[in-house]
């Protein structure tokens, strides 16, 4: 438990022994690259010396925008690429304008995604001094000197260890959880069988999904289409565990959607025309 002497945090109590061994130099340009990329005229600098100008549409090309993101000290990928193009690139020409690729750098990356969950901005509300004006309080805030400053920053800090102590314990008790899960599932190795999630406590499940992956993508069938023929994990095969079907997500895409038959058609699967099972006993009888 949390040592409730004023000024410290107490040491995990369970958890690896060796750490991870942070760079100190290497967290502190993190925190330069942080201010650097919500700094607007900054992307506005990266943007300009990768945009380029083709077949007269100008603005970032898809294969630059890792290079120019890299610049700002994100840590991307090129799914992450691909996600920003297909949610920002609204002329559909293959390029981002400045506007989009400002809000394609602002997007909560997987870290922050985790970070956007910690209450961080109600503890800085809780170091604030309270002033005489208690009705104006931002006004308190307003008058804060250097010297100040320095003062609410050490509360801080205490507060922030303490805080993510008790929030790596709860990230450390979900992967062991999800580890489980997984050891479990392969042992089964059916992609049907009914597994109980068992990660987070109720404060995640008042929270919503909304409140912990943000809100969903408007552009629902892309969304899904791209998850099943595009994002990671679209052509690794798997076995069903009720007919023994050897399959991909992509490839029952394309039997389900495209109506393109693959090459397990395994169980007399048939691909058949709507309008003929409209027109079938059992869905006249289902009306």
């Amino acid at each position: 438990m949390p040592n409730e002497e004023v000024g410290q945090a107490a040491p995990l109590e369970t958890g690896p022994t060796e750490g991870v061994n942070p760079d100190l130099a290497l967290l502190l340009k993190q925190v330069d690259w942080g201010f650097k990329r919500r700094s607007k005229d900054q992307c506005m600098k990266v943007f300009d010396t990768y945009q380029s100008m083709q077949d007269g549409v100008g603005g970032l090309r898809k294969e630059k925008m890792l290079d120019a993101m890299r610049d700002l000290g994100i840590r991307a990928t090129h799914l992450d690429v691909d996600e920003i193009f297909e949610c920002m690139d609204t002329s559909d020409e293959g390029v981002l304008d400045a506007e989009e690729f400002w809000r394609g750098c602002q997007r909560p990356f997987y870290l922050e995604q985790w970070s956007d969950t910690v209450p961080l901005t109600k503890m800085l509300s809780d170091v604030m001094p309270i002033g005489s004006d208690q009705d104006d309080p931002l006004r308190t805030v307003s008058q804060l000197t250097p010297k100040d400053i320095d003062v609410v920053g050490d509360a801080f800090l205490v507060g922030f260890k303490r805080m993510l102590q008790e929030e790596v314990e709860k990230l450390r008790n979900c992967y062991a959880a999800v580890d489980g899960r997984k050891a479990i599932e392969k042992a089964k190795g059916g992609k049907f069988d009914i597994i109980t999630m068992s990660c987070g406590g109720i404060d995640d499940f008042h929270e919503g999904l909304s409140g912990r992956l943000g809100q969903p993508h408007l552009d629902f069938d892309a969304a899904v289409e791209a998850e099943h023929c595009k994002y990671a994990g679209h052509d690794i095969p798997f076995t069903t565990s009720n007919y023994g079907i050897t399959t991909t997500p992509k490839e029952e895409w394309d039997v389900i959607v495209n109506r393109k038959p693959t090459n397990n058609m395994g169980h007399n699967r048939q691909i058949h025309d709507v309008d003929e099972l409209m027109g079938s006993e059992v869905v006249k009888e289902a009306e």
